[in-house]
């Protein structure tokens, strides 16, 4: 597991070291380069990014964009707690305010090592093929072919198959990112796999739910996307449009 620290204060090194030392890692301080996080975004080793907030200005614009987009894991130690709205594009997973409690961010720490062991135990099943994703108790190593949609209610995610619905708190843009081609985001709320959807069924008011075989629910495709998406769904992956009966 990597761990990124970005701070000035050698105190806040030593202890994070001291935190790490009977776990496998390796820290690297105060460098937080573009090819550290593209490293990052692309590869299934657990990276986590432990920002001193002060240092926040120091971020260059390229960087803060790679971290948004990548939705790459980020911890925050923060002097004041209103800042922690700069971070909210990204994929924050905790944060601390001072005076820091280091018991329990040494306890998170850990927490994001123990999904580390178990990520590595799912190496074997083919994770170029899967989509890996953590729910409340486990990890979950999911074949991208199982999946119908995902669908984010409120601050959870839904990932549907045919055998099971996953729950997880990663946001649709960060498993995005993670996802093939033929996964398409149709609404603020619904990522679709296509190669799974059979029809498109226009419920009127410009408004369209994609349908999957035997399975009752669905998902819902926006106004704005439908205009955008429509043509390209029906022509690439051969799917019909059908209207909804009306009658009655």
């Amino acid at each position: 597991m990597r761990i990124h620290l970005y701070t000035y204060k050698s105190d806040y090194e030593k202890v994070i070291r001291l935190i790490c030392d009977d776990i496998h890692h390796s820290i690297e301080v105060n460098c937080i380069t573009e090819c550290q996080l593209i490293n990052a975004a692309v590869s299934y080793s657990l990276d986590i990014f432990i920002i001193d907030d002060r240092m926040y200005e120091n971020l260059t614009d390229d960087c803060i964009q790679l971290m948004t987009s990548s939705q790459i894991k980020l911890i925050v130690l923060l002097s004041k707690k209103m800042n922690v709205k700069r971070y909210l594009a990204f994929n924050l997973v905790d944060y601390f305010v001072s005076p820091l409690d280091w018991d329990e961010i040494d306890e998170r720490i850990r927490e994001e090592y123990r999904d580390y062991l178990s990520l590595k135990k799912t190496i074997g099943l083919g994770l170029e093929e899967r989509l890996v994703v953590k729910t409340s108790s486990e990890i979950h190593a999911i074949q991208y072919s199982d999946i119908l949609f995902l669908e984010r209610n409120q601050k959870m995610t839904r990932i549907h198959t045919y055998d099971k619905v996953y729950k997880c708190h990663d946001s649709l843009k960060y498993l995005l990112v993670k996802l093939p081609n033929e996964f398409i985001r149709i609404h603020s709320s619904y990522v679709v796999n296509f190669n799974n959807a059979n029809h498109v069924m226009d419920v009127g008011n410009r408004t369209y739910h994609i349908l999957f075989d035997d399975y009752d629910e669905c998902a819902v495709m926006s106004r704005q996307k439908s205009e955008e998406l429509l043509e390209h769904t029906i022509n690439h992956y051969r799917m019909s449009i059908v209207e909804v009966d009306k009658k009655g």
